[in-house]
């Protein structure tokens, strides 16, 4: 079976133009992942993006938030990687990921955005 790899990657931005930019850069790595051998992934990544959460929980109210962060959560517990993006500020809520990935032992890969291409 391939192994699961968590996108992790800025969402929140200062308007809905920011966030889609931002969710279109988590999908983009995920088809990278999906396509591309690293490791034991010799065929390739089964992608988690938690970014796909904003799409039914609205991260402005609260309580929405924080399930959205509980689900990633348990998404990211059940992957064997982590995929950091790089390419700008790392967000708290990234931070937060990292950690839990860390604190799990879940190999870590870390990545840019540059050009149009993923840069490993």
């Amino acid at each position: 079976m391939k192994p699961k790899i968590f996108i992790c990657s800025p969402l929140k931005a200062e308007n809905a133009t920011g966030i889609i930019n931002n969710i279109d850069d988590a999908e983009f790595a995920a088809r990278f992942f999906a396509l591309n051998s690293f490791d034991e992934a010799k065929h390739g990544f089964i992608p988690v993006i938690p970014h796909q959460i904003a799409y039914y929980l609205n991260d402005e109210i609260p309580e929405e938030r924080q399930l959205g962060i509980d689900i990633a959560t348990i998404l990211l517990f059940e992957c064997d990687y982590i995929a950091i993006n790089l390419t700008g500020d790392i967000s708290e809520g990234m931070k937060n990921e990292i950690q839990l990935a860390r604190d799990s032992l879940i190999k870590e890969i870390t990545f840019i955005i540059e050009d149009g291409k993923i840069k490993i």
